[in-house]
Formats: C-alpha cells, sequence, structure tokens
C-alpha cells in the first residue's frame, strides 16, 4: 500500500524547505571544514598533522561532555512544549539547560586546567600536551559545546535556518579564510599557531549563534518554573549514549597513536575525514527531521511520524551511495588533490571506512528516531555495546594488522551499532527506518506527495 495523499503538501515542504537550508549551510561548513584541513595537512608537517588528528578529537571529546547530552534533550523538550503550546516553558527549558551544562562544565574546566588535566590526556590519549596549549585545548571544547547547544536550541523552536548558520558553519568558514590566507602567505607554522587561530574562528561562529538564540528567546513569554530533574532525566541518558558513541567513533585514533607514527595518523585522519562526506546527506535529513519526528510523537500523529522518517531516509541513500562509488573509485586522486601527494596512499583506508558509512546511511535515521521518541536508555545500552566491541576490535587489530586492522574493525563496529539501532527502532516505534527503493520508487510516480 502507498503513502496517503491526504494533506499532501506538508511534510514534503517541511522537509524540503528545511533541508534547502541544511543543505546550503552544511554544504558550505563540509566544504570549507574539508578545505581548511587539506590546507593544513599542507601549513605544517605529516608528523605535526597526525598530532593535529588526535588533539583535534580531544577537543571534540571535551565538547561532548561538556554538553551533558542537552544537545538532544533540549530539541525534544523544546519542540514537545511548543507543540503543546508551552512557549513560556520552552523558554525556561533553555534557560535552565544552559544554567545546568555550562555550570558544570566550568567546574570540570577549572579542574582540568589547574588540576589533573595535563596527566589525565597524557595517560587517556597518549600524548603530552603543555599548559598553554592545553588551556586552548578546554576553552576550544567550551565554545564547541555552546554553540551546538545554541545551535540545537534553535532547531527545538523548528527555526532550521538559524540552526542550520549556526551549527559550525561560520567557524569553519573563519578558519578556512584563515588558513588560505596564511597558505597564500607561505611559510611553516607551528601546531599551536594553527590551533590559536581555529580557536578564534570558532569564538566568533560561536557568539553569532549565541546571539541569535538569545533573540529567539527575548520574544517569548516568562514560563513558569522548570523542574532541573526532568531535563537531567531527558539528558542522561543521551550524554552517556553520546559519549560512548564518540568513543567508538574516535578510539581507533586513539588506539593508532599508541602504535603508530603519527605521520600513519595523518594518513588515517585524512581518509576519516574524506569518507565522512558520504554521511552528508544523512547530516543534512536528521537535524531536519529530529523536531518533526518529537512534535508528531508528542501529538500522536503515528501515521505521519512513520511517513517523515521514510521519507527522510530515502532523500539520503542515493546521493550517499553515489558519492560512495565516486569515492572508492576516485579515492587516491581525490585524496592528493585535497590534502597533498603524500595522503594519496590512504585510498585502501577510505574505501574500507566507506564501507561502514554507507551501512550508517542506509539504516535511516533510527538512532534520531530512538532519542527524539523517548528511548534514550536504549539508545544508552547499545552505545555502551558497540562501542566496548569496537574499541576492542581495533586493539587486537592494531597489533597485528597496523592501519588497515583498525579501519576494518571501525567499519563493523559502525555497520553492527546501526544495525542493532535499527532492530531496536523498529521494536520500539513499529516503523522501518531504512532506505527503501520500492518506498523512493512510489514517491517519485506519485510526485513526493507523502501526507
Amino acid at each position: 500500500m502507498g503513502p496517503n495523499i491526504e494533506d499532501r503538501d506538508s511534510t514534503v515542504n517541511y522537509l524540503l524547505h528545511g533541508s534547502s537550508w541544511i543543505f546550503i549551510t552544511k554544504g558550505i561548513s563540509l566544504v570549507t571544514g574539508l578545505a581548511a584541513n587539506g590546507l593544513l595537512a599542507r601549513l605544517i608537517a605529516p608528523d605535526a598533522f597526525g598530532n593535529y588528528v588526535v588533539l583535534a578529537t580531544v577537543v571534540a571529546f571535551g565538547s561532548t561532555v561538556f554538553q551533558f547530552g542537552m544537545n538532544q534533550s533540549i530539541v525534544q523538550l523544546v519542540a514537545s512544549s511548543m507543540a503543546n503550546e508551552k512557549p513560556g516553558q520552552a523558554k525556561k527549558l533553555v534557560q535552565n539547560s544552559f544554567t545546568l551544562a555550562f555550570g558544570a562544565s566550568l567546574a570540570i574546566l577549572l579542574l582540568l586546567v589547574f588540576g589533573g588535566g595535563q596527566w589525565l590526556v597524557a595517560k587517556i590519549f597518549s600524548i603530552f600536551v603543555p599548559d598553554s596549549l592545553l588551556v586552548i585545548l578546554a576553552v576550544w571544547s567550551l565554545i564547541l559545546a555552546f554553540q551546538s547547544l545554541s545551535s540545537e536550541g534553535l532547531r527545538g523552536f523548528h527555526d532550521i535556518k538559524g540552526s542550520a548558520i549556526g551549527s559550525g558553519t561560520i567557524g569553519n568558514l573563519l578558519t578556512f579564510l584563515l588558513f588560505a590566507g596564511l597558505f597564500w602567505y607561505g611559510g611553516k607554522y607551528s601546531l599551536l599557531e594553527v590551533i590559536s587561530g581555529g580557536l578564534i574562528a570558532e569564538g566568533v561562529g560561536a557568539l553569532i549563534v549565541g546571539l541569535m538564540l538569545w533573540k529567539k528567546l527575548a520574544y517569548l513569554p516568562q514560563g513558569t518554573s522548570v523542574r532541573n530533574r526532568q531535563i537531567l532525566s531527558a539528558s542522561y541518558p543521551q550524554w552517556v549514549t553520546n559519549v560512548a558513541l564518540f568513543i567508538a567513533a574516535q578510539v581507533n585514533i586513539w588506539i593508532l597513536n599508541a602504535f603508530v607514527p603519527k605521520s600513519d595518523i595523518a594518513l588515517y585522519g585524512a581518509a576519516s575525514k574524506l569518507i565522512a562526506l558520504v554521511a552528508t546527506p544523512l547530516l543534512l535529513i536528521n537535524p531536519v527531521v529530529a523536531p518533526r519526528i518529537a512534535s508528531l510523537y508528542a501529538k500522536k500523529e503515528y501515521d505521519k511520524l512513520r511517513r517523515t522518517i521514510q521519507f527522510g531516509s530515502a532523500l539520503a541513500g542515493i546521493p550517499s551511495l553515489i558519492l560512495m562509488i565516486c569515492l572508492t573509485i576516485f579515492g587516491k586522486g581525490v585524496l592528493g588533490l585535497v590534502f597533498g601527494d603524500y595522503y594519496r596512499q590512504a585510498h585502501v583506508l577510505l574505501a574500507i571506512l566507506g564501507l561502514g558509512q554507507i551501512v550508517n546511511v542506509w539504516s535511516g535515521s533510527c538512532g534520531v528516531t530512538l532519542m527524539m521518541t523517548g528511548h534514550q536508555r536504549e539508545m544508552m545500552v547499545i552505545a555502551l555495546a558497540t562501542g566496548f566491541l569496537s574499541a576492542t576490535g581495533a586493539y587486537l587489530a592494531v597489533q597485528h594488522f597496523g592501519m588497515v586492522g583498525v579501519a576494518v574493525a571501525a567499519a563493523l563496529g559502525m555497520a553492527v551499532n546501526n544495525i542493532i539501532m535499527w532492530l531496536v527502532a523498529r521494536q520500539k516505534t513499529g516503523i522501518w527506518t531504512q532506505v527503501s527503493l520500492r518506498y523512493l520508487i512510489h514517491l517519485l510516480q506519485k510526485g513526493f506527495a507523502i501526507d
């Protein structure tokens, strides 16, 4: 049976209009981010770029910790409040979320900077970081956390345009312009210099998106008090999930750092950054469907919810497959073009990692569906289990097969994680989230009439 065609325009218009803004801004963000990394690979030596790859994961990990899962819960809670016509409550939820996240983050940051941060980074990530660089990395993590929370707050209000603009686009663009200027000027630069420049660029971007959210909140009525326990209850499973998923995705870099030269890490980092393009269509769709899923689930409009998820998956699947095929065939040349001739030898890693990304995309928005429908604890358990298996596999593989073994373990870990989420999403919501060619063909025949 095909999709219901009553009120045919509402969902497709929402997704396509939202996706157009996401596509433009995310496209700018991804292209400038990739170009900035390519320029950086030319500004510093391969060993230094390998160090940068490791330090970038440390910063991203700190940002994930500092958000305390509120980047997802803020979307769900705010979207649900707005769907139930409680704008004052939505405003209070945002204010309390920021207070909780940054109160705890500041305490952790001070502890790291003035306490055992240097020892912790050395023990966990196997790198020595001088005090001056440690402060920069800690502040950078806090800036990225603030930027993400602000962007997701806008998304909770269905401000797809504002959220898209604020989700790293400005920072990546400014970083690219900075590195392009340095490359044009010529010369080699230290790791501290390029990281300091990136920090300033990201700081400007975070300030702009924060002002956008503040302007949005200023027009809302003051709501009644919101219990912090409600926010924490929704956030902590997502926080654990986010940390576990991040570790599962990045532990391969940390394990490589303990076993292989920095120049090899540079190769792996270049391959992983380029192959991330395969997931771009899903990254464009997920931010659009997330608040929509939360709203429809809160209003118990399950049939429209199913069509929204399936339509989003259909939009993401085919472009990802095309990108994967192109990068597999032309990967060596693309790596050389973006990063330099030294990085052409990473084409085998590119193809292996791409297989995991294809499973990730073709399983659809299964993770977002679980999180936006109140099944954060299931996500947490899945992330912890698959994260442990992925880390174990990478640790065993690197000792016998080096970078190739780690790439295989990473691809398998991503595939298993998404397959399990896909099955659990079906069990909990009754919805298959994967890309369906039959459904896509039906949409084309009906002129994308899904409502």
